[in-house]
């Protein structure tokens, strides 16, 4: 369980996002850090650059995936679904999605809602892919990682029903940490942050990758103790294993942001109120592979 989210004073939840950088490196993934970059700082841009009627393209789409995929499970599959896409459905799907979010402010759930079911007509995209093509054009709209599941919901699960109890739960919450941080003295937090659903996912995510990483550091350095003078127990070497594949992508998201997307995330805020592909992937489930009517168009798989 998370402690963040039931005990976490604005103090604690200030400490959390900023360790975000810190987290991403304990990942050990240095490709994240490069895909986070894109995410969170130039996607956000570049979407913005096209109002009023933003889009994304099969390119941003197929980097998307990506991203998604190399925080948690390889499924190759699902890059390609994003990688044979039509590049006019990717464009007009998006746009219409793109285009029912416009203006969204805490507590339109609606808005939300339909832009979600919008976008998983494109085949391949699930409500947690679709949450990120979101989670990158609103920061009041957070992305559908694992630590913000079990946190907030109390379960993985991967449906357009829970996703929206998690919109709710996350934007109540940035409006509580905003109140909490207007009754403190302006000392204690520099800077004050603009909190926003989506840095609460983040801040959520920061906090228990770095909780797991402490938890396989003590695991190992008791079986390091264990071992001196006789071999560890195979059980010991198995916890340190499953803990070590935990952090490379055992569940469905794993990894997040970096300082300059926190950032531009906290000024739209203000205005508005990474691939291990080791191994053969797992079979997309139904939600992963989209749940509406339009199939792309198949073109020659890419190598």
């Amino acid at each position: 369980m998370n402690t963040l989210w039931k005990s976490g004073g604005p103090t604690d939840w200030h400490k959390a996002l900023h360790s975000v950088d810190e987290a991403v490196r304990c990942t050990g993934k240095d490709r994240l850090q490069l895909l986070e970059e894109w995410f969170r700082t130039k996607l956000p841009k570049d979407l913005g650059a096209r109002d009023p009627q933003p889009y994304l393209t099969r390119e941003e789409l197929v980097k998307l995936v990506d991203w998604k995929l190399t925080h948690g499970k390889w499924r190759p599959k699902l890059l390609e679904y994003a990688k044979d896409q039509d590049e006019k459905d990717v464009k007009e799907i998006s746009e219409k999605a793109l285009k029912a979010l416009q203006g969204c402010v805490p507590g339109q759930r609606d808005k939300v809602q339909s832009a979600l079911q919008t976008l998983t007509a494109l085949k391949g995209v699930g409500p947690a892919t679709a949450s990120a093509v979101l989670a990158a054009a609103c920061p009041h709209v957070p992305f559908m990682s694992d630590e913000a599941l079990e946190a907030a919901v109390g379960k993985r699960d991967y449906t357009v029903k829970v996703y929206m109890s998690l919109v709710e739960a996350l934007q109540n919450k940035a409006q509580q940490l905003n109140e909490q941080q207007q009754q403190q003295e302006e000392e204690v937090l520099q800077p004050v942050v603009a909190w926003t659903a989506g840095l609460v996912e983040q801040a959520l995510w920061a906090s228990a990758v770095l909780s797991r990483t402490a938890g396989t550091k003590s695991s190992k350095g008791g079986a390091a103790k264990r071992g001196a003078g006789s071999k560890a127990p195979a059980a010991g070497d198995g916890e340190a294993g499953e803990a070590d594949a935990g952090d490379a992508g055992g569940g469905e998201e794993v990894g997040r942001g970096s300082g300059a997307g926190r950032v531009q995330a906290t000024q739209r805020g203000k205005r508005a109120t990474g691939s291990e592909a080791g191994g053969k992937g797992q079979r997309a489930t139904p939600e992963e592979e989209g749940q509406g009517g339009v199939v792309a168009r198949r073109s020659k798989r890419q190598k």
